[in-house]
């Protein structure tokens, strides 16, 4: 049986630019797993 694993997207600033932030959490731990700058698209969805 495999884990279920989730993530979240939450949006950031990073040296003034916006960027998105994924990642994922366990009971001991918050991993990131990519941090991007946002697209127009990925604003205009929050």
């Amino acid at each position: 049986m495999g884990l279920i694993q989730t993530t979240d997207r939450t949006l950031g600033l990073l040296n003034g630019e916006v960027v998105v932030i994924v990642t994922t959490e366990t009971d001991q731990e918050v991993r990131i797993i990519s941090i991007r700058k946002a697209t127009i698209l990925v604003l205009q969805g929050f």
